[in-house]
């Protein structure tokens, strides 16, 4: 039924926001920067699995080689 399905995701979406939050929280006391965790963690691995899409972290941008 669509209805549940839109239910779901609407609490899919507080779920996710809720594990951003709590991981966003951690790293800031930890002084962790997450977006630099992001980025070295996506391109390990995309290169791991032979991907040619990469984040660039000066520039916030995704590049395909």
């Amino acid at each position: 039924d669509q209805s549940q399905l839109e239910g779901f995701k609407k609490q899919l979406e507080k779920e996710f926001a809720d594990v951003v939050i709590c991981v966003d929280l951690l790293a800031m006391r930890l002084a962790v920067d997450m977006a630099e965790c992001i980025v070295s963690k996506f391109n390990e691995t995309s290169n791991k699995v032979g991907l040619k899409t990469m984040l660039d972290s000066q520039y916030g941008a995704v590049v395909v080689s």
